[in-house]
């Protein structure tokens, strides 16, 4: 049995030498290794810069803004105007004549009267004027210590001898006149002017 398993081990071995010696081993080309490289480094990568993103600032006006100062504000600001009041007039002393129409006597067809001024306030009275009328009709005819004149109604003005009135005293005209009703003498003559009271 082991020669058996020797004689085919013997003969395997020159079968094996044989093949050697007619097929002679061709050199067997080794591949070239190609370095692989990474890609990433092939790849020049610059740096990602950010781009900045231009902020639009709100535009101004080329004129600088004016801030209003505190005199422009108040100026600005109208105050409501005070009311003009007039202006305060100074009391004075005004001339206060009590001037009083007086029958004095009365006939058929006639009467005589008089006009009576009196200063009753505090200053005197240079120059006087006064004015009545009858509503009955009656007609003065004539008159004595004044200036007469028209015609119902009538006008008396001072002379140069009775102008002047001082405070408490008294001037006086007289006159007579035509009754022009049947009911007697005139009554409740009104006397103006002036510095009548």
């Amino acid at each position: 049995m082991n020669k058996t398993v020797w004689l085919v081990l013997i003969v395997g071995v020159a079968v094996l030498v044989g093949v050697v010696i007619i097929f002679p081993r061709q050199p067997v080309s080794t591949p070239a290794i190609i370095p692989l490289t990474d890609k990433t480094e092939s790849v020049k990568t610059s740096p990602t810069v950010a781009t900045p993103v231009p902020v639009q600032q709100p535009q101004q006006d080329a004129t600088p803004t004016k801030i209003p100062s505190a005199e422009s504000t108040t100026e600005s600001i109208k105050q409501p105007e005070a009311p003009q009041l007039p202006p305060r007039e100074h009391p004075t002393e005004k001339q206060f004549l009590l001037c009083e129409h007086i029958i004095s006597g009365v006939t058929q067809y006639g009467f005589t009267g008089e006009i009576r001024l009196i200063n009753k306030g505090k200053k005197t009275v240079n120059g006087w004027s006064v004015t009545w009328q009858y509503d009955d009709g009656s007609m003065i005819i004539d008159a004595e210590d004044v200036a007469l004149s028209g015609n119902n109604p009538y006008t008396g003005e001072y002379l140069d001898w009775n102008a002047e009135i001082k405070p408490g005293e008294t001037v006086k005209f007289k006159f007579s006149g035509l009754l022009g009703g049947e009911g007697g003498a005139p009554t409740n003559i009104r006397v103006t002017g002036d510095s009548c009271m």
